[in-house]
């Protein structure tokens, strides 16, 4: 279980064969208490009422730094409040599990590729490490004088 600000998170990554308990579990804490839920990879998240989600506080940030653009990556079904965002300029990345991910300790339920509404797709960690080292480059073209 991992507390955050406005939510809980409970985890079974370690324990997959929990999947089932922790979903039976997570939908009579959230009716008891009048939490929202929200699956993501091997969690269950328990948020409290009124609290914003990723999409919602991307683009408050955005907004309140002037930013004139915005890269997000994600790996998540909870980052695709961020993926739909179109009232801000938006560069969306989904990063599929890596080759050194452990994929047999996905659950069932998880083991195919997630539809999303991400722009592009990196196969993996390493490649969203080789994309932010090819961004930090300084740039090779020049202006007109």
């Amino acid at each position: 279980m991992e507390a955050k600000p406005v939510s809980i998170a409970l985890h079974y990554r370690q324990t997959p064969q929990l999947e089932t308990e922790i979903f039976k579990l997570g939908r009579e804490l959230a009716r008891r208490y009048g939490l929202h839920t929200l699956r993501g990879k091997c969690l269950l998240e328990l948020i409290a009422p009124g609290a914003r989600n990723k999409g919602e506080t991307i683009a408050l940030l955005a907004k309140q730094l002037q930013a004139e653009a915005v890269i997000y990556f994600g790996d998540d079904h909870t980052d695709e409040t961020v993926f739909a965002l179109r009232s801000i300029p938006l560069l969306s990345v989904f990063v599929a599990p890596g080759k050194g991910e452990k994929r047999a300790a996905v659950p069932k339920s998880e083991r195919h590729m997630w539809p999303t509404r991400a722009k592009y797709w990196l196969a993996g960690p390493e490649e969203v490490v080789t994309t932010l080292q090819a961004l930090a480059r300084p740039s090779r073209c020049h202006s007109p004088a």
